[in-house]
């Protein structure tokens, strides 16, 4: 259990210090580009620290660590983004066709979009609900 909370606030760390490294090494993107990707990453940050922040009240609560409710809630996110993700691969590669788009910048893109597609798929599963009682 402290295992996992370390986990999440150490690679919550590991990104935002590689977010900071790649705003000032990369020199293929514009510079609004290079924002928009620190940016992200940042919120992908700030939802890891708050899955940690999760964690460790639950753990000061005395209330187990993962419910059935938390697990199928996690479940349903990962099953709706991945059928977006999949979407969202089939219009990267048409892009990449159809333009001269460096393949390794889509890539990036691609994998930021799907970190970004699964956050939101959580959050609004996590607000409304299963679906099932």
């Amino acid at each position: 259990m402290k295992a996992k909370t370390f986990l999440v606030f150490y690679l919550s760390f590991w990104i935002l210090a590689l977010a900071g490294i790649g705003l000032y090494q990369n020199l293929e993107l514009p510079r609004f580009m290079e924002y928009l990707h620190v940016l992200i990453m940042i919120c992908m940050a700030v939802v890891g620290i708050y899955q940690g922040y999760l964690i460790l009240r639950a753990r000061s609560r005395k209330q187990p660590a993962d419910d059935e409710l938390s697990i199928k809630i996690l479940h349903r996110a990962a099953m709706v983004s991945y059928l977006i993700s999949l979407n969202l691969w089939a219009i990267l590669i048409y892009v990449s066709s159809k333009t001269k788009i460096d393949p390794g910048i889509l890539f990036g893109i691609g994998i930021i979009c799907m970190a970004v597609v699964f956050a939101l798929s959580w959050m609004v599963i996590k607000i409304r609900g299963t679906g099932h009682a």
